[in-house]
């Protein structure tokens, strides 16, 4: 499109055939090659069918080596392919109109800036407004980025200390304390799929789980807090008030009120708070 070469990474962890499938699906045909990294092995058949049916290239031993390992792979190979941009996603991620999204991008252009889309949950809609605008933000979620390899170069990538959580967090604020700000496409959106979310209720209170594992929890919570203590006074307000908002207010109750194994959890998050502050 517009003469812009683009190459993509998926990181997949134990994928849902389907769902992996229908994610490069929605946006294979805009893109110039499609690196699927495996950190672990992937469902039988899977392989071939993909091959089949996308320019795709497989990369990763199917040992998990996290996120920035894998991205940052992506972009060296972009840098000596001389792609113009990376677009990095998750196997859990499809996209609606990403046409629109990549035209809306292109059209402002690829200086000092990045993109991300709007996000909504796996069965939710977004219906685009009749005059697509961009919003800055500071903060995105890693699938659904499009960035310029220029912008890769100057930002140097991702941070290998972090394995999964806060990955995408220490990229965007990395990127803003070096002037580089973060568009959303509203023209497009990302349906994304966040941990095993699923329905719950207590005393006729009804609300969602995400249902992380105590590994995972420890991760977020520890992970989050050396990032916005690293960047204090270049992080916004509001990347620090909504994690507040979102894993100091409402994520501890729900695990009390319809979660399992909630005790474990709770020490998890006790732990990566602590290792987080004295980090």
């Amino acid at each position: 499109m517009n003469g812009i070469k683009i190459i993509a990474i998926v990181v997949c962890y134990h994928p849902s055939h389907e769902l992996l499938i229908n994610s490069l699906a929605s946006y294979a045909s805009y893109v110039d090659k499609i690196l699927v990294w495996r950190n672990s092995l992937l469902p039988n058949g899977l392989e071939s069918e993909l091959a089949s049916r996308f320019e795709v290239e497989f990369r990763g031993d199917c040992t998990n080596v996290g996120i920035p390992t894998a991205l940052n792979t992506a972009w060296k190979e972009a840098v000596a392919g001389n792609y113009d941009c990376l677009l990095t996603m998750d196997q859990d991620s499809i996209w609606h109109n990403f046409d629109a999204f990549l035209s809306q991008a292109l059209d402002h252009g690829l200086c000092k800036c990045f993109y991300a889309p709007i996000v909504t949950m796996m069965g939710e809609t977004v219906h685009p407004g009749v005059e697509p605008s961009l919003t800055p933000i500071d903060n995105a979620l890693t699938s659904g980025m499009l960035i310029p390899i220029s912008v890769l170069n100057e930002v140097e990538g991702w941070d290998k200390r972090f394995k999964i959580d806060a990955v995408d967090l220490e990229f965007c604020l990395h990127a803003r304390s070096l002037g580089i700000q973060c568009w959303r496409c509203s023209s497009g959106w990302l349906a994304h799929r966040l941990g095993d979310r699923r329905p719950a209720s207590f005393l006729g209170l009804h609300f969602y789980t995400y249902n992380y594992s105590p590994e995972r929890l420890y991760g977020i919570y520890r992970n989050h807090i050396i990032v916005l203590r690293r960047y204090r006074g270049k992080a916004s307000k509001e990347a620090s008030q909504s994690f507040v908002h979102n894993w100091v207010r409402r994520r501890p109750i729900r695990i009390l009120l319809g979660e399992e194994n909630r005790w474990a959890k709770f020490h998890a998050i006790i732990r990566g708070i602590r290792d987080g502050l004295l980090s």
